[in-house]
C-alpha cells in the first residue's frame, strides 16, 4: 500500500512541478528560450534518474522549483554506496552537455543567432554544474568517501601510539 501511495505522490508532484515550471517559463521568457531551458534541465534530471535506476537504486521522479527567471531541478536518490552516488552525480551533467551541444548544433544549422548564444551558454552551465556546481560537489564527496573506504579496508589496523606501527595479530 505504501509503494502505491508513494508512486501516486511522486507522479503527481512530478507532473505538477513540470506544469508549473512550463507556465512560469512561458510567462517570463520567449517560447524558444523556455523550451531550451526546460528541455536541457528536464533531460539533465532524467539522466540522474535513469542512472539511479540502472544502478538498481530507488530514485524519485525529478521535481522542479520555478523561481523568477530560472528553475531548479532535483532528483531524490538514496544510494547504498559512494561509487553509485558518484556515477549518479555525473550522469545529469553528462546528459545536459550532450543535449546542449545538440541544441547548439541545431541553432547553428538554422542560423538562429540568439539560440546559438543561449545554447552555448547552456553548455557552459552544464560544464560548471558537473565540475563546480552541486553535482560536481556531490561527485567529489562521493569519490573521496569511496577512496577513503577502500584505503581503510586495505590498510592494516594500527596502534593508538603511532598510525604507522601495525598492531600485533
Amino acid at each position: 500500500m505504501f509503494a502505491l501511495r508513494r508512486k501516486v505522490l511522486e507522479t503527481s508532484y512530478h507532473v505538477a512541478t513540470v506544469v508549473a515550471t512550463g507556465v512560469m517559463l512561458w510567462f517570463f521568457l520567449p517560447l524558444w528560450m523556455g523550451v531550451i531551458i526546460f528541455t536541457i534541465l528536464y533531460l539533465h534530471e532524467m539522466g540522474h534518474y535513469f542512472q539511479a535506476k540502472r544502478l538498481e537504486q530507488d530514485p524519485w521522479l525529478p521535481f522542479f522549483i520555478p523561481w523568477g527567471y530560472g528553475v531548479s531541478g532535483h532528483t531524490l536518490v538514496g544510494t547504498d554506496s559512494a561509487e553509485a552516488d558518484a556515477q549518479i552525480a555525473l550522469a545529469g551533467p553528462t546528459v545536459g552537455i550532450v543535449v546542449s551541444v545538440i541544441g547548439l548544433a541545431l541553432a547553428i544549422g538554422f542560423n538562429f543567432v540568439p539560440a546559438m548564444w543561449f545554447a552555448g551558454w547552456m553548455v557552459g552551465i552544464q560544464v560548471f554544474q558537473g565540475t563546480l556546481g552541486s553535482d560536481g560537489r556531490r561527485y567529489r564527496k562521493a569519490r573521496k568517501l569511496a577512496t577513503n573506504t577502500i584505503e581503510s579496508q586495505a590498510r592494516p589496523a594500527t596502534s593508538a601510539v603511532s598510525p604507522y606501527v601495525p598492531l600485533p595479530t
